[in-house]
C-alpha cells in the first residue's frame, strides 16, 4: 500500500520536443522532437519549408548544457543568380564583401579554410570549390564540376553557399557583397554549318560556295547565358577560293536545243563573297539582331584575314533554340550580301574560320546576387532586398539567445495545479549543480516560474512541482510552436566544458512522489474508569505515526474551549449541535519517547511498536485521558509494509478506487529505502547509545550512532567535524558521509530519508551547531576498475576463468559487508598491492601476468580517472566497482 505525499493535479499535457540551446555555444540540440537540421538545398531540390521532428516515446540519455558536440544548427549565407555562377574549369567567381564597420574588404578572412566553407550546388549536391583564394581585394573561387540548379518561386537558380564552420559569436556585418565572372578562351559547345555538324577548330561557316541566306551556328548555352557580360569571339579568318564553272557535258546539254551551232563566245568569270552578313541571337520568340561593340558585317566580304575578335554584350533575353540536332543558345550568323552568287562561272572566295574561342567577363561590372538567404541556427531569412538595395546586412549572426537552457515543449496549455515533473538524474553526486531558473513562455516572452525544485539543481533525481501561470502561452522555439517550460543555466557556469555535466535519462510529466504508508480508519477507545499507566491495544502493525485526539469536553469551561479553538484550531476537534452548542472537543496530544521530561498538565503518550499498544501516564506527573460517557480518545494510525514495500519499477501499476482520466498507472524507479522494525538486538544498541550521548549530540560517535539507528537501510556512516564533504578544511562544518545498503541502485533510497534525517539530527545536535552548518550526503564513490591480463593452456575454460576473476574482484571491492564480501569502510581504499595478493589466489586454469588499476570519480569539474594513491588520505571516499576486463591469451 502506498500513499502520495502531496496533492497534485494531472494534466494531459504531453512532452513532445525537447531542445537543449545555448548562445554562447552557438549550439541547437534536440533531444526529443525539436527542429530538424536545416539544408540549404533539400534532397527534391526545392526550398521547402521546415517542419518540426516528429516526438517519439523517449530520449536517449543525454549531458545537461553540455555542448560539446554539434547540433543541427548552421550559420550560412546562400547566394542565387540564374546564370553568372555557371562557371566550368576555365571560369573563375569573384566576391566582394567589405565590412559595414570598417570598410575593409573580407576577402582573406573569408578565404580561411579553417573558418568557412565555401560550396557550390551540383547535381551530386553540395561540392566544395576546388579553389578558394583572396587576390586583389577579391575572393576567388574556382571548380571544374557542373553546376546544378535550384528551383524556386519565380525560376532556377545556380547556388553558392559558404558556411561559418565555427559557432558565430559576433555578428559579421557586410556593407555590401557582390559578385562577378570571368570565363577564359575556351571553344565552342558546336557549330553547325548548312544543317550540318562542323569541326569547332577549324570550319568553313558557309560551306565551299556562298549563298544569300546560308546560315552557320556557334553555340555555347553556358556562355551565352551570361547576361550583360562581355563576350568575346576570338579565331583566325583566311579566305579560300573555287571557282564554279558548267561541265562540258552540262554546257552540250544546255544546247541541245539549238539546230546551228553557235560561234564561239568568250565568258568573264565573276567573283562572289560574303560581302554582307548578320549576327542574331534567338530571343523566345524570333531571330533578332545582335548589338556588337564594331561593325563586323563585312567580316567575312574576303579582304580581311588574320586575329578576329569579336564582342558583344550578352543580351538578358537570349534563349535556347534548335540548331542542327542541338538544343541550346547559339550565336546565328546569317549571309545578307553576296554579289554575284549565283552566275557561273563565279569564283567564291569563302572564309575559312580556324581556332574559335569564347570567353566572357564581368570585371568592371559588380552584381548585386539575384536572390540573398541566410540560415542562422535552423531559421532561414531572406536578403534579398537587402542586397538588391545596397543596404548593410548581417551575413552571419550569433544565436538568438543569451545563455544555456533546456526547453521542454508542451502540445497543450497546462492547467490546474499543482503540477509535478520528475527528472530521473542518472548519478547523483555529492555536491549541488550550477544553479538553474525555470521559466516558462508568454505571449510577451519568456517569464521567472516558482518552482519546488527536490532535485537540487539536478545534482539527484527528483520532482519538480510548480503552479502553472495564468499567461501561459503558445510561442516558437527555432520553428517550433509549443507551450515551452526552460531550465536556465543561471550563472552560464553550466555549460563550461570542463564542469560535470548531470545525465538526465527521463522526464516525465505527472510525478508524484509516494510513500509505503496506509493511512488506516480511525479507531474509538471508551474508558469506564481512568487509571494510571493505561494501555490499549492498537489494531494495526508496523506503526509509524499515530495521530490522537482526547476527549476534553469535561475539563474545560465553554470559554476556554472557545479560546483554545481560536489559538490552535489545528489541534482540536470540535463538535457542534444545531443550536451551535459544543457537543464535542477533542484534542490533539503528543507522542513521546518517554515521560521522563513531561511535566504534570502535558498531553503525552507512548507507542510500543513491538506490541502495538498505545500507552499513557500515572496521571500525577503527566496526563491521562478521563471517563466519558462516549468516547474518550480516537487514534488513527499510519502503517507501513516495512521491507516487502521496496519493489521494483512497474510494481505500483493500480490504484485502490477508479480515478477519471487516468490512464494507467507505474512507478518509473524502483521503491527504495523501506525496513522492518527493528530487532531487540538493534533496541538494544539504540539503548545504550542513548545511556551514552543523553539523548544529545556532541561527539563524532554521537552523530554516527545517531544516523546508524535512523534507518536500517543505511548501511555505514561517518562524521568529521571542520571539512566538507570534499574534504577541504570548514571550521564549524559537521560533514556525515552516509552509505546506504542499495546505493547501487541510486540515491533514491539516501534522498528519501535525507530531509528527515536531517531534521532529526538538527533537534539533537548541540544548541552551537546552526543547522546550515550540518552537511548530509552520500560518499564520494570512485569507480575502480582491473584490466587483468592472464595466460591459459587452453581456451576450454576461458569464459569460466574470466567470470571467476571478475566475481572476485566484485566481491572483494564492494563497500557493503556480506557473504563472501569483506566490505570497506567509507574514507579507506584498496591498494594495488591487496589487489595483487587477491588476483594471485584465485584458483583458476591460468596464470595472472599483470593488472592495472584505475579510479573514476566525480567532482564539480567532470568525471576525472586516476590512479588509486591519488585519492589517499581523502575522509569521504570509498571503492566501488568499475568496469572489470580480463584480457586472456594462449600460452
Amino acid at each position: 500500500m502506498f500513499e502520495t505525499v502531496s496533492d497534485v493535479h494531472v494534466t494531459n499535457a504531453r512532452i513532445r520536443d525537447i531542445v537543449s540551446i545555448s548562445g554562447p555555444f552557438g549550439r541547437i540540440v534536440p533531444v526529443l522532437g525539436g527542429p530538424k537540421r536545416r539544408e540549404p538545398v533539400p534532397e527534391s531540390g526545392r526550398e521547402e519549408e521546415l517542419s518540426p521532428g516528429e516526438a517519439e516515446s523517449g530520449f536517449a540519455p543525454m549531458r545537461l548544457f553540455d555542448y560539446s558536440a554539434p547540433g543541427v544548427e548552421r550559420n550560412g549565407l546562400l547566394l542565387y543568380h540564374k546564370t553568372l555562377f555557371d562557371t566550368d574549369g576555365s571560369a573563375e567567381l569573384y566576391l566582394r564583401a567589405v565590412s559595414y564597420e570598417t570598410g575593409a574588404d573580407l576577402a582573406s578572412e573569408l578565404a580561411d579554410p579553417a573558418r568557412y566553407r565555401w560550396s557550390y550546388y551540383a547535381p551530386d549536391g553540395l561540392l566544395p570549390f576546388d579553389r578558394v583564394s583572396a587576390s586583389g581585394g577579391c575572393l576567388v573561387l574556382g571548380k571544374a564540376g557542373e553546376n546544378g540548379k535550384v528551383r524556386l518561386e519565380d525560376g532556377e537558380y545556380s547556388l553558392v553557399y559558404l558556411e561559418a564552420l565555427a559557432p558565430v559569436t559576433e555578428p559579421v556585418n557586410l556593407g555590401e557583397l557582390s559578385v562577378s565572372s570571368r570565363c577564359g578562351e575556351t571553344p565552342a559547345d558546336f557549330v553547325v554549318c548548312s544543317d550540318a555538324d562542323a569541326d569547332p577548330a577549324a570550319f568553313l561557316p558557309f560551306g565551299e560556295t556562298v549563298s544569300v541566306f546560308d546560315e552557320c551556328y556557334i553555340g555555347h548555352d553556358r556562355i551565352f547565358s551570361q547576361a550583360e557580360a562581355l563576350i568575346s569571339l576570338r579565331f583566325a579568318l583566311s579566305v579560300r577560293e573555287r571557282l564554279v564553272n558548267l561541265t562540258q557535258q552540262q554546257e552540250d546539254d544546255s544546247l541541245k536545243v539549238i539546230k546551228r551551232k553557235p560561234r564561239s563566245v568568250q565568258y568573264h568569270t565573276a567573283e562572289t563573297a560574303p560581302q554582307q552578313v548578320s549576327l542574331e541571337y534567338f530571343n523566345g520568340t524570333g531571330w533578332v539582331r545582335l548589338i556588337t561593340r564594331q561593325d563586323w558585317s563585312a567580316v567575312f566580304d574576303g579582304t580581311r584575314g588574320g586575329a578576329v575578335e569579336l564582342s558583344f554584350v550578352c543580351p538578358a533575353d537570349w534563349q535556347p533554340a534548335l540548331a542542327g540536332g542541338h538544343l541550346g543558345r547559339a550565336l546565328r550568323i546569317r549571309v545578307a550580301r553576296a554579289d554575284n552568287c549565283y552566275l557561273i562561272p563565279c569564283l567564291h572566295r569563302v572564309p575559312l574560320v580556324e581556332g574559335l574561342t569564347l570567353s566572357y567577363s564581368f570585371l568592371g561590372s559588380w552584381k548585386a546576387p539575384q536572390r540573398l538567404g541566410r540560415i542562422c541556427g535552423t531559421a532561414r531569412s531572406d536578403l534579398t532586398d537587402y542586397a538588391a538595395r545596397g543596404l548593410p546586412f548581417a551575413a552571419f549572426s550569433p544565436l538568438p539567445y543569451t545563455g544555456n537552457a533546456l526547453y521542454l515543449g508542451f502540445d497543450r496549455k497546462i492547467e490546474g495545479a499543482p503540477v509535478s515533473i520528475l527528472f530521473d538524474v542518472e548519478e547523483s553526486v555529492h555536491f549541488s549543480g550550477a544553479p538553474i531558473r525555470f521559466e516558462y513562455s508568454t505571449r510577451k516572452g519568456f517569464q521567472p516560474m516558482k518552482t519546488v525544485d527536490h532535485t537540487h539543481s539536478m545534482s539527484c533525481a527528483g520532482t519538480v512541482q510548480f503552479i502553472p501561470p495564468a499567461d501561459f502561452a503558445k510561442t516558437e522555439v527555432e520553428g517550433v510552436s509549443r507551450f515551452w517550460i526552460r531550465l536556465v543555466d543561471e550563472t552560464g557556469e553550466g555549460g563550461s566544458p570542463g564542469r560535470y555535466h548531470a545525465v538526465l535519462r527521463a522526464i516525465t510529466p505527472n510525478a508524484l512522489e509516494i510513500r509505503n504508508v496506509e493511512t488506516l480508519p480511525q479507531e474509538d477507545f471508551y474508558i469506564d474508569a481512568a487509571v494510571p499507566d493505561m494501555s490499549f491495544p492498537i489494531a494495526a502493525r508496523n506503526i509509524l505515526t499515530a495521530r490522537v485526539f482526547v476527549n476534553e469536553r469535561s475539563r474545560h469551561s465553554v470559554q476556554a474551549m472557545r479560546g483554545m479553538i481560536k489559538e490552535h484550531p489545528e489541534r482540536v476537534r470540535v463538535g457542534y449541535n444545531f443550536l451551535g452548542d459544543i457537543t464535542e472537543f477533542f484534542v490533539l496530544w503528543t507522542e513521546v519517547e518517554n515521560f521522563d521530561n513531561s511535566q504534570p498538565g502535558d498531553r503525552h503518550y507512548l507507542i510500543d511498536r513491538m506490541t502495538s499498544t498505545i500507552r499513557f501516564g500515572d496521571g500525577v506527573s503527566v496526563a491521562i485521558p478521563q471517563a466519558q460517557s462516549g468516547v474518550a480518545f480516537t487514534v488513527q494510525t499510519v502503517c507501513c509494509d516495512g521491507a516487502r514495500g521496496n519493489l521494483p519499477p512497474g510494481r505500483v501499476n493500480a490504484a485502490m478506487r477508479n480515478l477519471l482520466y487516468v490512464r494507467s498507472i507505474s512507478n518509473p524507479m524502483a521503491t527504495c529505502a523501506g525496513s522492518n522494525i527493528e530487532s531487540v538486538e538493534s533496541a538494544r544498541l539504540r539503548g545504550a547509545n542513548l545511556l551514552s550521548a543523553k539523548n544529545r549530540l556532541v561527539s563524532e560517535l554521537d552523530y554516527v550512532r545517531e544516523v546508524r539507528a535512523f534507518s536500517a537501510a543505511i548501511d555505514q556512516v561517518k562524521c568529521v567535524a571542520g571539512r566538507d564533504i570534499d574534504g577541504k578544511a570548514a571550521p564549524g562544518l559537521v560533514s556525515l558521509a552516509v552509505l546506504m545498503k542499495d546505493f547501487q541502485d541510486g540515491a533514491y533510497s539516501f534522498n528519501s530519508i535525507r530531509e528527515r534525517l536531517l531534521d532529526r539530527l538538527a533537534q539533537k545536535c548541540e544548541a552551537t551547531l546552526s543547522p546550515k552548518n550540518l552537511r548530509l550526503s552520500e560518499p564520494i564513490f570512485a569507480e575502480i576498475s582491473v584490466d587483468v591480463w592472464a595466460w591459459v593452456k587452453s581456451m576450454e575454460q576461458s569464459f569460466q576463468t574470466q567470470n571467476l576473476i571478475r566475481e572476485r574482484l566484485s566481491d572483494f571491492l564492494h563497500p557493503v559487508s556480506g557473504p563472501g564480501r569483506p566490505g570497506w569502510n567509507i574514507g579507506r581504499l584498496p591498494t594495488e598491492a591487496q589487489i595483487g595478493m587477491l588476483l594471485q589466489s584465485i584458483r583458476c586454469e591460468a596464470s595472472i601476468g599483470r593488472f592495472i588499476v584505475t579510479a573514476r570519480y566525480v567532482d564539480k569539474n567532470g568525471a576525472h580517472e586516476c590512479d588509486l594513491s591519488a585519492l589517499e588520505g581523502h575522509p569521504f571516499v570509498i571503492g566501488v566497482n568499475g568496469s572489470h576486463r580480463v584480457h586472456l591469451q594462449l600460452g
